[in-house]
């Protein structure tokens, strides 16, 4: 009896209906399917992952698409500030200072003339110096921003001083948003793109989510990064202004959380003051100024109220940091 299939009696064995080409086109094509599906999945973890990071720290890709922006619309100036209109040629024995900063100079919750830059002016004119103050900030700028902005805004206006602002969201900011140096160049432009590669290099776990962490996770891999790359931005700063012979003044501005009862010690700034001393650029802490306000120097986690303003103001008046220029 024979047996359909039965190969022992001549019959041949069937033939796959795939060559070895389609086989190979077909393994591509599902590899490229299961790709597709893990970026996607990454993409939505990672979109999940995201919304756990605190709101005061920007995503520059998410939110701006790029690593630079200014202001618009009516509020900005020529130069995309919040700030008056200047002319590139000072008035003759003005004091020209600039300060650098995110949206804590920008003066984010207050009117524009209840800025520290617009406040430090008006007492200066007060005082019989004549000087023109700079506010050049943005909203979720960071120290990379900052020096960029001297760069291309500043510059051509020959300051003879510039306030860097320094926030502690800073740090996080840069740290997320820079790709650590530990992932190699090739890799570092795919991580940009794909999901899947940032999970497959572990970027998600040198995130910073919060300034908390800046006190809590002191001395981790991703904080201590952060710091560094913060530290890279202020020395290339302080060179473009030795080289144009503009002064540097560092500034840092609490959040609220520091000025309340039960605040951590203040590692952060005790940092930035062991950085600046070690530099060899003036430095002021304004958490010691704003103390005694409390929550009245906020009006809210970082943003100073007018009061926090003007308290900012007399400390650089009373600042021997902050002095009129030798004229020749």
């Amino acid at each position: 009896m024979e047996t359909s299939g039965d190969t022992s009696q001549g019959g041949k064995a069937p033939r796959s209906s795939l060559s070895t080409r389609e086989k190979i086109i077909f393994g591509i094509v599902f590899a490229l399917i299961i790709v597709a599906l893990a970026e996607v999945v990454c993409r939505f973890v990672e979109t999940m992952r995201r919304a756990q990071i605190a709101d005061y720290v920007a995503q520059w890709e998410t939110q701006w698409k790029g690593d630079f922006w200014v202001l618009k619309g009516e509020e900005a100036n020529a130069d995309g500030c919040r700030d008056r209109e200047h002319s590139v040629e000072a008035e003759p024995e003005t004091w020209r200072i600039a300060c650098l900063g995110d949206s804590v100079t920008m003066g984010w919750g207050v009117p524009g003339e209840a800025t520290y830059p617009s406040i430090l002016e008006r007492e200066l004119a007060r005082s019989g110096s004549p000087a023109e103050v700079f506010n050049v900030s943005m909203v979720g700028w960071s120290t990379r921003q900052e020096a960029v902005a001297y760069e291309r805004i500043l510059r051509k206006y020959q300051v003879d001083d510039v306030i860097l602002g320094v926030c502690l969201n800073d740090i996080p900011e840069m740290q997320n948003n820079i790709v650590p140096s530990d992932v190699t160049h090739p890799v570092a432009r795919l991580a940009k793109w794909s999901a899947l590669v940032r999970v497959a290099v572990g970027a998600e776990t040198r995130e910073i989510r919060n300034v908390e962490e800046l006190f809590k996770k002191e001395g981790t891999a991703h904080v201590e990064r952060g710091w560094e790359l913060v530290a890279e931005e202020i020395r290339r700063l302080r060179q473009m202004l030795a080289k144009d012979g503009v002064r540097l003044l560092v500034v840092a501005f609490p959040f609220r959380f520091q000025v309340e009862p039960a605040a951590p010690d203040p590692s952060p700034q005790q940092r930035l003051a062991a950085f600046c001393r070690e530099e060899g650029i003036p430095f002021i802490d304004m958490l010691e100024t704003l103390r005694p306000l409390g929550g009245a120097a906020f009006v809210d986690h970082d943003h100073l109220s007018i009061r926090g303003n003007q308290a900012v103001v007399r400390a650089l008046l009373a600042s021997s940091h902050l002095q009129p220029p030798d004229r020749p």
